[in-house]
């Protein structure tokens, strides 16, 4: 499996960071793990507050530890490096410039753009947003199409409930309608997490208590 590890400083957490309620956020946070790669800087030791791994093997997907939680998605792009130097390409093929990301977050936090149900509103809006309307829209379309595959480990002292609310959790799905939690014995951190999802490990078990 190829692993790119990533130590993360405060402002980079807080910019990847955010409430899963819909699909634009996480697409949202997509653009914003792209544009950590594209500019990473490792951080100083006593400023790393958490950390952000890639993996691109099989198993492709994106995990991210900070403050005892740890989540993980699907990632819909390649990652390479050359020359010390990162990039970002969609399945299809086109880049994820820092430009074509900004583009992306633009119109997807623009509440009148991604919600406008009429088309040629939305193209419009598009075309306000980019110089490049027509790679945006593939862009986007891909994006949004692309699995999630979002699943969070948490370890929740604050509204620990018994088994309803279990200390240690996985919840799956981030959806009100379609989320629900599996008790763990134990803290997950992200490598373990990472094992459990691997496909090229061993599979772990699930038992009744």
């Amino acid at each position: 499996m190829n692993t790119l590890s990533f130590n993360l400083d405060g402002y980079q957490v807080a910019s990847l960071l955010s409430a899963f309620r819909e699909r634009a956020n996480i697409v949202l946070f997509w653009m914003q793990a792209a544009k950590t790669i594209l500019s990473f800087v490792e951080p100083d030791p006593g400023q790393v507050h958490g950390r952000m791994i890639v993996c691109t093997g099989k198993m492709h997907r994106i995990f991210l530890e900070s403050d005892g939680k740890v989540f993980s998605t699907a990632l819909p792009f390649h990652v390479k490096t050359s020359d010390g130097f990162y990039s970002c390409t969609l399945r299809s093929g086109i880049d994820l410039s820092s430009k074509l990301t900004s583009e992306i977050i633009a119109t997807l936090s623009s509440t009148e753009s991604f919600q406008n149900f009429e088309i040629l509103g939305f193209a419009d809006d598009i075309m306000g947003v980019s110089d490049d309307p027509d790679t945006l829209w593939v862009a986007l379309s891909e994006l949004v199409n692309s699995d999630d595959g979002y699943l969070r480990f948490d370890h929740d002292p604050v509204r620990e409930n018994g088994k309803l609310h279990p200390l240690n959790h996985i919840d799956i799905f981030f959806s009100q309608s379609a989320t629900f939690k599996i008790g763990l014995a134990e803290k997950l951190e992200i490598d373990a997490f990472s094992d459990l999802l691997d496909v090229q490990t061993d599979c772990h078990y699930l038992s009744k208590d």
